[in-house]
């Protein structure tokens, strides 16, 4: 299999389709991965849309330990593709983590602009 889409090149970093294929085909090992973890300056205040690739059955959002949101599906035809609309970041930055029942989980720091 080639995986120059899949990872960068100098083949250390698992690019963000790396974990879409995992979650999707890997179904022995539960997955949560936060998409856009790259991108992690974003204006303050501003609302975006944070995507989370996962197998599990479904998945609970935190903002700086505090629980804002919940899914039990991921509303799209694969499954594994979960989206949580309408957040923002406040001036001084925040910590967003997505959590299974099983507490497989991802966390990510965004700063703000």
């Amino acid at each position: 299999m080639n995986d120059k889409g899949l990872i960068t090149r100098d083949r250390k970093t698992r690019k963000d389709s790396f974990y879409l294929y995992k979650s999707w085909w890997n179904k022995s090992e539960e997955t949560v991965y936060i998409a856009g973890r790259r991108l992690l300056k974003r204006p303050a205040g501003t609302e975006f849309t944070l995507t989370v690739y996962s197998n599990a059955p479904s998945l609970r959002l935190l903002q700086d330990g505090k629980e804002i949101a919940a899914l039990g599906e991921s509303g799209e035809q694969t499954g594994v593709i979960w989206t949580f609309h309408g957040l923002s970041i406040p001036s001084e930055g925040a910590t967003f983590s997505v959590v299974s029942p099983a507490g497989t989980s991802d966390s990510v720091s965004f700063q703000a602009l």
